[in-house]
């Protein structure tokens, strides 16, 4: 099968096409690192047609950064919380193969929810329709509101296009 037809499998792909791995004990798609540290994604599901694609999701980088450094607008009477934002990964494998690493920006807000890492086009923090709705996926694959990464992304000043 080529890339492009199981990155249309995934990008099509509703929550009820997934099959939902309960987290506990080594996920196997764990990274270590020279400060001997294993980092790891909380979430992973293998895709109900074929269990050749799966994906794993949730792996927050580290360090915080400030909202403006990654093209997202947060107020000066925003929560303190929301404040900073984290880095944080969802990976897409074909057969165990990573063929797929999507970006997304977790903010802290209560509840806390992940939007699609925007980009800065003519002044504006944009994510596609696409992205949006991936991360909305993800949101629902893990018991959480797919309604909350549209309200974080307004919030943060993203707009959607495409």
């Amino acid at each position: 099968m080529r890339l492009d037809d199981v990155l249309d499998l995934f990008y099509s792909s509703t929550a009820d096409d997934w099959h939902v791995i309960k987290p506990m004990g080594v996920n196997y798609t764990s990274n270590s690192y020279a400060d001997g540290i294993i980092r790891e994604h909380p979430h992973h599901a293998v895709y109900r047609p074929d269990a050749s694609l799966t994906i794993a999701w949730g792996y927050t980088e580290d360090e915080p950064v400030a909202p403006g450094n990654v093209h997202l607008t947060v107020g000066e009477h925003a929560p303190e919380a929301m404040q900073t934002v984290r880095v944080e990964h969802a990976d897409l494998f074909w057969h165990g193969a990573l063929i797929e690493r999507l970006e997304h920006v977790s903010v802290d807000r209560d509840p806390a929810a992940s939007i699609p890492m925007p980009r800065r086009t003519s002044g504006r923090s944009v994510v596609t329709r696409r992205a949006l709705a991936v991360a909305e996926l993800l949101a629902e694959l893990a018991s959480a509101d797919p309604l909350e990464v549209r309200t974080t992304a307004s919030l943060v000043g993203v707009q959607v296009e495409g």
